[in-house]
């Protein structure tokens, strides 16, 4: 029996360490999500681009001594460095609200004359609940990439998350069957 092939970001962070060619895919199989966790933090694309070059520089400083255990705990470290950014840099909280964030409310053009309901109704949930709302439905991160970035057991994530959205869907019927 054959042993698994090993991931894909593995790969990348073992070749990382030996040229900058290759930290730079790593950079762009990682930035997207990180860029995007980074502009629903800072509401600005701009800084978000900041944050997001700032994030990648540390991780290249950290690169010689990062041990790499799963895909999970690697974007759980990623983000970790991002919302440590954001905070000491930018003094911004690390679970803000949605209110002020045109980029991503923009995104729900599906129903353009409710979206502006989303980020009230987001507003109502606490903050570790609209944390990963944001992460999963924004950033596109999976229940263990959450887990791992929060510090918090993968079934509780799950748990908040199906909550949160039984919330949301009760707070926005029109979209309670999509």
């Amino acid at each position: 029996m054959q042993e698994q092939s090993a991931s894909d970001l593995k790969v990348l962070v073992d070749k990382a360490r030996e040229s900058t060619q290759a930290f730079e895919h790593l950079m762009r199989a990682l930035d997207s999500k990180i860029f995007a966790y980074c502009l629903s933090r800072v509401k600005n694309r701009d800084t978000a681009l900041i944050v997001t070059q700032d994030v990648f520089v540390d991780l290249w400083k950290a690169l010689p001594t990062l041990e790499y255990r799963n895909d999970g705990a690697l974007y759980g470290f990623v983000y970790t460095i991002a919302r440590r950014r954001i905070m000491k840099e930018w003094n911004l909280p690390v679970f803000t609200s949605l209110e002020e964030a045109p980029e991503i409310v923009d995104q729900t053009d599906h129903f353009p004359e409710q979206h502006s309901l989303i980020p009230k109704a987001l507003k109502k949930l606490d903050a570790l609940s609209r944390e990963i709302v944001v992460l999963r439905h924004w950033s596109e991160q999976s229940f263990l990439e959450i887990a791992t970035i929060l510090k918090l057991k993968e079934d509780a994530v799950r748990m908040r998350h199906h909550r949160a959205l039984k919330k949301l869907q009760k707070l926005l019927p029109m979209y309670a069957e999509q």
